[in-house]
């Protein structure tokens, strides 16, 4: 450990420069502005050993990783790991579960890296249970956002239609959550003129709404780096969250509706642990159980139907992006994470 009168040096090694990445590491480093600390990303492929005191890895499940681990660890430096979802895949039918579950390389690398590790970062109460049975010390850093920040400096962005909006986002592994919904807006397209639906991802999600592609009102929104995306759901009326409700799925983040939330964007979602965790029963979401479609498609028509309704859940979620889901907040406990080891 660092003696108490010097700045503890971290070196944050992000897995990835999309979502993931930045939602666990690369924002928390930007906003950290802790005296305890000294923060940075890890500059490209040649880094100085003797320039950190710390490493903050991100998802390391791939036996390719583990080499840096090691050597790390041999020099002295204190190991830290992040994971945002739950390794290994228990789940037999999840659609990785053949890479990433028991008995894979992959989870021997794992075992390997918690056995390295001086501590694990986890998302969600429910993986800090789930890692708690692999690692002695285990801490929980929500994922967060600064509402004071740059990111939302710039202010909404243009609306793509004048009509009734509804947003969706994500990316190739939500196939099956947007699947799940598409007969209620597909139903919702054909009942009414005054809504369109803006999906941003992959663009061969586009044939999941084949049956509405008549009605030109699905609008394809391009994926776009994560510091303009924080903008997209800013087009949108009413925002929507679907989730399968499997056990991978109920250790999920409640990013979607931190998304919405944080520009006052009602939100119909599914009833799993994250979304549920967020309405936190103050109507800050409409939560749909068991994925039921005609819940789905009366939530729906009840924020499209009543903007009253739509500005009340709207701002319920901006005050519980605010209060409970705070970057600052947030970065102060992985600061004390830091400065402790």
């Amino acid at each position: 450990m660092m003696v108490s009168s010097s700045r503890v040096r971290v070196l944050a090694f992000n897995c990835d420069e999309f979502a993931c990445g930045h939602w666990r590491l690369i924002q928390p480093v930007k906003a950290m502005r802790d005296s305890r600390v000294e923060a940075r990303l890890k500059p490209g492929r040649d880094i100085a050993i003797d320039s950190f005191d710390v490493a903050h890895f991100q998802r390391v499940i791939v036996p390719e990783q583990l080499p840096s681990v090691r050597l790390l660890k041999q020099v002295g430096k204190k190991l830290l790991v992040d994971y945002d979802d739950q390794y290994p895949i228990g789940d037999p039918g999840h659609r990785e579960h053949h890479l990433y579950g028991p008995g894979t390389p992959h989870e021997a690398a794992l075992r390997e890296v918690m056995a390295l590790a001086d501590a694990v970062t986890v998302s969600t109460p429910q993986l800090a249970e789930y890692y708690a049975k692999m690692h002695g010390r285990v801490v929980l850093l929500p994922n967060a956002v600064d509402l004071e920040g740059p990111l939302y400096g710039p202010g909404r962005i243009h609306r793509a239609s004048d009509k009734l909006t509804i947003f969706w986002s994500g990316w190739d592994s939500h196939a099956a959550n947007l699947q799940m919904v598409e007969p209620v807006i597909t139903r919702i397209l054909r009942e009414r003129e005054d809504v369109v639906f803006v999906l941003c991802g992959p663009e061969k999600f586009l044939g999941i709404f084949s049956a509405a592609e008549y009605t030109g009102r699905v609008i394809h929104m391009a994926p776009v780096p994560y510091e303009p995306f924080m903008h997209a759901a800013s087009l949108a009326d009413v925002a929507i969250a679907p989730l399968e409700q499997t056990p991978f799925n109920d250790n999920k983040s409640e990013i979607r509706l931190i998304e919405a939330g944080a520009w006052g964007m009602p939100a119909v979602a599914s009833a799993v642990a994250a979304y549920r965790r967020f309405e936190g029963g103050d109507g800050a979401c409409l939560l749909v159980e068991d994925n039921d479609p005609e819940q789905w498609h009366a939530s729906l028509t009840r924020l499209l139907d009543d903007r009253e309704l739509r500005e009340l859940t709207g701002r319920r979620a901006r005050i519980a992006v605010a209060t409970r889901y705070s970057l600052s907040a947030v970065n102060w406990k992985r600061a004390e994470l830091w400065a402790g080891l």
